[in-house]
């Protein structure tokens, strides 16, 4: 087990590829638009001994399988589902941030028996206008959208720790979702803002105070529709809160899987 080591889930679909560590309390991450699941790597060390985090490649992504047709944001999710059948889980904690949040938006509204708690961040809420960013960052090319999702993601102090830009260059590909690729037409499929009144789990969003493409007021209006929901600011933080402030996020999700575990519902 670890980030040394890809296992695969077989689906009907295919194979899942991911990457787990840990024990007890199942833990799936949802990786980012133009990531994989890698993303995670500096973040599942400092996880609770008793979350068993899988971090697990989506659809047309790295080792997983690829599809020749267009799907949809739901269908992405459903695939968290299939993961998790393979892998023998009735409920887990479904986490993600940015595209994979919304991932993870779906999995609750779409699949709520099946979600024990949501803890999803970094992610726009498609009823709000994008940010100028966000706007200028799908219209942009493979080598500039890297470039501008880095700066993106680590605050002016983290571009230049070496270590840290290295983490977020070894996992950024600004082609994973380009125009007119699955991913990027299924992004405009992802509308859930009528049915997160469905959402039954408890439900955590995590957002960084300066994140260029998704800002707190995302949070707010996406935790003001889900009953019970709670909202946590990480000062400081861009886009890529789950490397640059891995400790404060690793300590949230950390509290909030233990304050909700399945073995209670049992």
């Amino acid at each position: 087990m670890g980030y040394d080591l890809i296992e695969y889930a077989e689906t009907p679909l295919g194979r899942i590829a991911f990457h787990q560590t840990g024990s007890g309390e199942p833990l799936i991450l949802s990786h980012g638009m133009e990531s994989h699941k890698g993303q995670y790597a500096p973040l599942a060390p400092l996880l609770a001994g008793n979350i068993r985090a899988i971090s697990y490649d989506q659809r047309d992504i790295a080792d997983s399988f690829a599809v020749a047709e267009p799907y949809t944001m739901a269908e992405v999710a459903d695939d968290v589902i299939r993961l998790m059948d393979a892998l023998g889980f009735e409920k887990a904690h479904i986490a993600g941030f940015s595209f994979g949040g919304l991932v993870s938006l779906n999995v609750a509204v779409h699949h709520p028996d099946r979600v024990q708690t949501l803890i999803a961040g970094t992610s726009p809420d498609n009823r709000r206008p994008a940010t100028q960013f966000l706007q200028g960052l799908l219209a942009m090319d493979t080598a500039e959208r890297t470039e501008a999702m880095i700066k993106a993601a680590l605050s002016e102090q983290g571009q230049l720790d070496p270590v840290m830009a290295a983490t977020a260059r070894s996992v950024i590909s600004g082609g994973y979702t380009r125009p007119g690729s699955h991913r990027f037409e299924a992004m405009a499929t992802h509308d859930v803002g009528d049915k997160l009144a469905n959402v039954t789990a408890p439900t955590l969003f995590i957002y960084g105070s300066d994140d260029p493409i998704a800002s707190p007021q995302d949070g707010a209006a996406l935790a003001a529709d889900i009953p019970g929901a709670r909202l946590a600011v990480v000062e400081g933080a861009r886009h890529g809160i789950y490397w640059e402030f891995r400790e404060a996020t690793a300590r949230l999700i950390n509290e909030f899987v233990s304050a909700h575990p399945i073995r209670s519902a049992h």
